[in-house]
């Protein structure tokens, strides 16, 4: 900086690609150069198209962590008892969330477990197999490349094994849910259209998966 008799640059554009260092702690590197004022905005050049998309997962998680809150919800368990879960979510939707949980909570609606998607090592894969009603993960939508609202803290999936995902093939996820496919059955735990569990959401303008046309996704709620 006293080089070039300045305090701060306009654009700092890193044109190589570092091998030794992760691509999410340059990108925290380079927001600290920013929050401290030394350059107004940062970007690349020479990067491939694989090294762009990790420095877009990387700084798309965090800027979720600076908007993102660690909620902790009362709910139901299979076992009748209260249980305290934990959701991360964007800040925006906390006094919806909790709202929501509370009406869930008062319904008697069952929720197997709910903890942090770092539980399972950030897989939504395995977190839906372990049932496990999640929120915030940095992610995709199954089968693109657009940002999932997960990315967001936006999106919360309940009972993922007992409200699968299914695709317009008639697949399916997680692979442990294939009773549960049939939604003629009624069982704790399971979403349906009209239910007290699905209105707590879709009454304060939550999208509910299972309204959709294809895919279904029952686990699913998200606020556009």
């Amino acid at each position: 900086m006293r080089r070039l008799g300045t305090d701060y640059v306009d654009l700092y554009l890193l044109h190589h690609r570092d091998e030794g260092t992760p691509p999410a702690a340059i990108a925290e590197v380079m927001q600290d150069l920013v929050a401290a004022g030394k350059t107004r905005y940062w970007g690349l050049s020479n990067h491939s198209a694989a090294e762009t998309a990790a420095f877009l997962k990387a700084f798309l998680g965090l800027f979720a962590m600076m908007c993102v809150h660690l909620v902790t919800l009362r709910h139901v368990g299979f076992d009748g008892a209260a249980h305290n879960g934990r959701l991360v979510v964007h800040a925006d939707v906390v006094d919806d969330v909790r709202s929501v949980f509370r009406r869930l909570y008062r319904a008697g609606f069952a929720i197997r477990r709910m903890r942090l998607v770092d539980s399972y090592g950030a897989s939504d894969r395995r977190s839906m197999a372990a049932n496990n009603s999640s929120a915030y993960n940095c992610r995709v939508v199954e089968g693109s490349t657009s940002w999932s609202a997960h990315a967001y803290g936006r999106a919360i999936d309940v009972n993922p094994r007992l409200n699968p995902f299914v695709d317009r093939r008639g697949d399916y996820q997680p692979a442990n849910a294939a009773p549960w496919v049939d939604r003629t059955r009624t069982e704790p735990g399971m979403l349906h259209d009209g239910d007290a569990a699905v209105l707590a959401f879709t009454d304060r303008g939550w999208t509910w998966g299972g309204h959709w046309r294809t895919p279904l996704d029952y686990q699913h709620f998200e606020l556009p």
